[in-house]
């Protein structure tokens, strides 16, 4: 069998020296193989195509050969696997979840709800697993008809919980398992508000108290990033908002007549909260990730002068943008976040994942550096 032969539904058997046969073969099989299993023979060429397999499948082959005088050899048995066949994965603004050494990715992708897939490694993915028809949650079991944007998945006093956007409001539903059901008890509710409110990220400091990061925007108005503390049962709003960033100048404002910062993460490294955010519109070729840094959880922030940190400059790929950050099972920190299906086309945005680290600077604050070389798009595995 020729290596480089192999895909996943096909391989090359080839034979030294047919000029001297009648015929040569092979039976096969996927358990097994003997003289009773399917054949497939040639009589002058050198090589048979053997098409139609199954994908990541292992076949036992049992060759054999006709000399010219008739008689029949059975040679040895030889055995190889077709190759594994993947796709890009089409959510934006991602997030992961890792949770007993299994990782789960959610993202928006649809107005049914969220899907889910689930890894090992980070490197190879299946689903959707979730166990609504593969979304994790899905419309008619919590609040929201349609528009499902940017969830984010995070346990909180032994319980799972999934923040999001749905009807371009924010909230909160519970689940037993990564893979869902995600659903709230009726009447369903989302997180109160006087505007349109979306992209939430739920963050836990060092007391306990949960701060809800999200952004607000009025028709034709700036999406700006504001925070809040909410109730302990996590039903509510607590405290009135605050203003976290909103996008000012330089690389926030590639279009001059738009105004976006959205997409917010936040973690606490070194007694310092980071404050990761993208800016500009989405379809923006230009859309990017930079972040901010602040003494409290509800700020004041100061915006790191060498954003964005990720950008089509940078990755290589448009509309690099809206993630999330996380621990991969070393402790290492990562950010998976969207790009644009291509240079000319928006949809479907892909979902892609780079490595992050910290570094020393001589302000005595460590900076955010992005490893360039890490970056890759996430695939699935196809059944």
């Amino acid at each position: 069998v020729d290596p480089e032969s192999i895909t996943s539904n096909s391989a090359v058997i080839s034979f030294t020296g047919v000029n001297k046969l009648k015929e040569w073969g092979f039976h096969y099989s996927e358990t097994e193989v003997s003289k009773n299993d399917p054949v497939k023979k040639e009589f002058l060429d050198a090589d048979i195509l053997f098409s139609d397999l199954k994908r990541n499948t292992q076949y036992n082959i049992l060759p054999y050969v006709i000399d010219k005088g008739g008689k029949t050899t059975y040679l040895e048995k030889i055995r190889f696997t077709t190759a594994k066949k993947y796709a890009d994965i089409e959510l934006a603004d991602p997030t992961i979840f890792l949770y007993n050494d299994t990782y789960y990715l959610y993202g928006t992708g649809g107005d049914k709800g969220f899907l889910v897939y689930s890894s090992t490694d980070l490197q190879e993915w299946k689903g959707p697993a979730g166990v609504r028809e593969g979304y994790a949650l899905k419309s008619g079991e919590t609040f929201g008809t349609d528009w499902f944007w940017a969830p984010q998945v995070f346990k909180y006093k032994n319980s799972l919980y999934m923040a999001y956007a749905a009807n371009e409001q924010i909230a909160i539903a519970n689940s037993d398992s990564p893979l869902g059901p995600f659903t709230q008890s009726s009447p369903f509710r989302k997180i109160s508000g006087t505007t349109t409110q979306i992209d939430p990220y739920l963050f836990i400091d060092d007391s306990g108290k949960p701060y809800l990061y999200y952004v607000r925007f009025e028709v034709n108005k700036p999406y700006k990033i504001y925070v809040a503390e909410l109730e302990s049962d996590l039903s509510d709003i607590k405290t009135d908002p605050l203003l976290c960033v909103e996008a000012e100048s330089g690389w926030e404002k590639a279009n001059p007549n738009q105004s976006v910062t959205e997409g917010p993460t936040v973690i606490k490294h070194q007694n310092l909260y980071y404050l990761f955010y993208s800016a500009n519109y989405f379809g923006n070729i230009h859309y990017s990730v930079g972040y901010a840094t602040s003494a409290s959880p509800t700020g004041p922030w100061t915006k790191y002068k060498g954003s964005p940190i990720i950008d089509r400059l940078k990755i290589g790929y448009n509309g690099s943008g809206h993630g999330d950050l996380f621990r991969d099972k070393n402790g290492n920190y990562k950010y998976v976040f969207h790009v644009h299906a291509s240079n000319s086309e928006i949809h479907p945005r892909k979902t892609a994942i780079v490595d992050i680290d910290f570094v020393d600077s001589e302000s005595g604050i460590q900076i955010v550096t992005v490893k360039k070389e890490s970056f890759k798009h996430l695939q699935v595995l196809l059944p």
